[in-house]
């Protein structure tokens, strides 16, 4: 099955019938600094969160991670390098019951480009999504 995103109103309406499943990356350097990037879309727009999205239709954790690397950071990753780090539940997420699956992820700080919507960072910035901060406070 080729992997597909639903419908934007079936997407939300998902929420209402199941958890849904978000994949982030957990990418740190070898200074300790952490990559965030900034939404540029509802909800939480403008603020900083881990890389990351819902698994598509279809879409294995893998395949979801490789697409998230490239879609998010611009990067081809071809190995499996990545494990699960963490497990977070947000009962309190605007659209509704998210089940977060945070995947470290092995990427050389030179590899990534800082612009003004990807940043390294040492501690999670003010205006972050509260789940991240959560995040990054269980694995820090």
């Amino acid at each position: 099955m080729t992997p597909m995103k639903l419908p934007y109103d079936q997407f939300l309406k998902s929420f209402e019938l199941a958890p849904r499943v978000a994949i982030d990356l957990w990418i740190k350097n070898e200074d300790g600094a952490v990559v965030y990037t900034k939404r540029e879309v509802e909800p939480y727009k403008g603020l900083w969160h881990l890389p990351g999205s819902f698994i598509l239709v279809g879409e294995s954790v893998e395949e979801c991670v490789k697409r998230l690397v490239d879609e998010e950071l611009g990067l081809k990753i071809n190995d499996s390098n990545f494990k699960l780090r963490n497990l977070d539940e947000d009962l309190h997420e605007l659209r509704g019951h998210v089940i977060h699956l945070v995947y470290e992820v092995k990427i050389v700080k030179a590899e990534i480009m800082e612009t003004e919507n990807v940043r390294w960072l040492f501690e999670p910035p003010k205006d972050i999504i509260p789940t991240h901060r959560r995040i990054f406070l269980n694995l820090n």
